[in-house]
């Protein structure tokens, strides 16, 4: 599989192109200002890209930093997702989910977010109404209570499951799929995992692979 890893910012992409729409800042966001110059002038807004082409049913592609993050005292975790076709391939509305995923390592201590990811038009212009929601759809937004992801790690342990297998929960009321393995800290997070997964829905699905960047 082809799988680039990149970044897209205002001040480089933010006139788009036939195959990627213009980049603004997600709504909500506010760009940075650096006022440690006489003329205040705002820091370059940008973004993560991950583009993967051909991503096999059931498969997955991601980035990872190493860093260490203590989250116990926050109350919730943000992050705005947008999604668009790559390299000409068809791909539609909830074909791929992206996943953010925290812990002590990405294979045996972490919670993962996991959603479904709503596709950006083709099309737009920088002059396209409304473009920041077009942009980044308001489905496709993580925006989850610290506390409900811990429920689901006291809620495995209440149930006595092994904490060694993926433990996985729909958090009612969203799209936000909550799995937890091993035994994460939020007081102390050692990774940060973003990626995509073209997921193996069984019998609904169209076992096809999908081009796509995030």
């Amino acid at each position: 599989n082809d799988f680039e890893i990149s970044v897209v910012s205002i001040e480089e992409n933010s006139t788009g192109s036939p195959t990627q729409p213009p980049y603004v800042v997600p709504p909500g966001h506010v760009r940075d200002v650096n006022n440690s110059q006489t003329v205040q002038q705002q820091y370059n807004e940008q973004s993560l890209q991950l583009c993967v082409e051909n991503l096999d049913n059931g498969d997955a592609r991601a980035a990872f930093k190493n860093q260490t993050i203590d989250l116990i005292n926050y109350d919730r975790l943000e992050m705005a997702l947008h999604a668009h076709s790559y390299k000409d391939g068809f791909i539609q509305d909830g074909d791929v989910n992206a996943f953010l995923r925290l812990g002590q390592d990405n294979r045996s201590n972490y919670y993962e977010i996991q959603l479904p990811l709503v596709l950006t038009p083709q099309g737009l212009s920088p002059n396209s109404g409304g473009l920041p929601r077009l942009v980044w759809p308001e489905e496709n937004e993580i925006n989850l209570s610290i506390d409900i992801i811990k429920a689901v790690k006291l809620e495995r342990n209440r149930l006595g499951i092994d904490i060694g297998i993926p433990y996985s929960k729909l958090i009612p009321g969203t799209n936000y799929i909550v799995t937890v393995v091993g035994n994460p800290e939020l007081n102390d997070l050692q990774t940060i995992m973003i990626g995509v997964r073209n997921p193996d829905n069984g019998a609904s699905d169209d076992g096809l692979a999908k081009s796509v960047c995030i």
